[in-house]
């Protein structure tokens, strides 16, 4: 969230996946975008207001995959949603993740 509270491209708000569902069916989604981050892609869909949103799983973490293939297969199957562009510039696919 910018110091507005909005969230932003950067910073989306996590919702689950029925929520953003309930949103793509309404017609509120209006881009989506896989970002790149250490050796994984999340989802970043904007919304008709302006703001941005997330897959949060059900256990609370971002949504994300390794595999664009995977990820843009699931995007059209629970979305409908067919187009989406890649943002690498932060994607290191040898990093590895250390959980703390």
């Amino acid at each position: 969230m910018d110091k507005n509270g909005k969230s932003t491209p950067d910073t989306p708000r996590p919702l689950s996946l029925e929520k953003v569902k309930l949103l793509t069916d309404a017609g509120a989604i209006t881009a989506s975008m896989f970002k790149g981050t250490g050796d994984a892609f999340s989802l970043i869909l904007q919304t008709r207001a302006g703001g941005f949103v997330t897959l949060q799983e059900a256990r609370g973490d971002v949504k994300t995959w390794k595999d664009l293939t995977r990820a843009f297969a699931y995007l059209k199957f629970h979305f409908n949603i067919e187009n989406a562009g890649i943002e690498g510039k932060d994607w290191s696919p040898y990093q590895r993740v250390v959980n703390e």
